[in-house]
């Protein structure tokens, strides 16, 4: 299915809590999947309320199951979709159809995990208290995020905590896409080969391809050390490293993932502000991404404040 993706790269926004205020999914999300599941649910029910429909049975049974499965995926969506999230002064409530709310006061609040194949933020508390799921495709998303993270103290406490004892740290990008795109690298390589004898043309074009692929794997930022006067970004090829003074921001950048005009996920990536130059996006960090923005903030603030 095709996708275009849409970036938004103003990183400046508001982080002041306020007194009460709820966010919720978008409408035309919602809408979407309140569709699908009577659509569903109609191709489930038709072979068995009008079975006269399809003659044969075996067909009959196959839509039926199918519909079935798809209306029970688009039910959960829907579930997830009625959810809604409340911020006010004393910390953050998630309101569950169906289930009692979940709610963590700011100072609860002692790590931020950004789970992105699950497309939620999770606000993880105190040993025994239950993780709270902030969902990416939250309107005004953006905004949340950075209400959550200006407010939760304990994050700030602890971020704050390994500038003063734990620098340098080195902090890798998820290898599930390397690994993705390795296979596929290393297959167009072999058929490449395979084909030169037959036909050079096509397996030319084949080999250049999967040579292409592998350089530009080699040559992209694998892993990233944060020191107290330095970023090093570590590739396969070669190794950058950038003095913090040259640093002006650290911040999230979402990018939508849009399918036929409607946004179907969001990706946050870490994007750096330099003095020269164009900002440097350095992608995702496994679950570490918000607290390696963090953490690269608070190392500035400290280079900033023993000059």
């Amino acid at each position: 299915m095709a996708s275009a993706i849409d970036a938004d790269n103003n990183c400046d926004l508001s982080m002041n809590a306020p007194k009460s205020e709820t966010f919720r999914f978008p409408w035309l999300l919602i809408g979407v999947v309140a569709f699908g599941l009577i659509l569903f649910t109609g191709m489930a029910l038709v072979p068995i309320v009008a079975p006269t429909v399809l003659d044969n049975n075996r067909e009959r049974i196959l839509i039926s199951s199918c519909g079935g499965g798809f209306a029970l995926f688009a039910a959960l969506c829907l579930w997830i979709s009625l959810q809604r999230v409340a911020v006010d002064q004393t910390g953050v409530l998630v309101k569950r159809p169906g289930f009692l709310a979940r709610q963590l006061k700011w100072s609860e609040i002692v790590r931020l995990r950004d789970r992105p194949y699950r497309q939620v933020l999770e606000l993880q508390g105190d040993a025994g208290q239950q993780s709270v799921h902030v969902h990416y495709m939250l309107k005004d998303f953006a905004r949340l995020r950075e209400i959550i993270s200006a407010n939760a103290s304990t994050v700030a406490l602890n971020v704050a905590d390994a500038v003063q004892h734990s620098l340098p740290m080195t902090f890798c990008r998820g290898i599930g896409a390397y690994l993705v795109l390795s296979v596929i690298g290393v297959s167009l390589l072999a058929i490449g080969l395979g084909a030169l004898r037959e036909e050079p043309l096509a397996g030319g074009l084949v080999l250049g391809l999967a040579l292409l692929l592998i350089v530009c794997l080699a040559a992209t930022t694998h892993s990233l050390t944060v020191t107290r006067d330095s970023l090093i970004l570590h590739g396969f090829l070669r190794r950058r490293e950038i003095s913090i003074d040259e640093v002006t921001e650290a911040c999230i950048q979402e990018i939508d993932i849009k399918q036929y005009g409607i946004t179907s996920g969001r990706q946050l990536q870490l994007l750096l502000k330099l003095k020269a130059g164009k900002p440097l996006a350095l992608g995702t960090f496994k679950d570490q991404t918000i607290f390696v923005r963090d953490l690269i903030e608070a190392t500035r603030a400290a280079a900033a404040a023993g000059d």
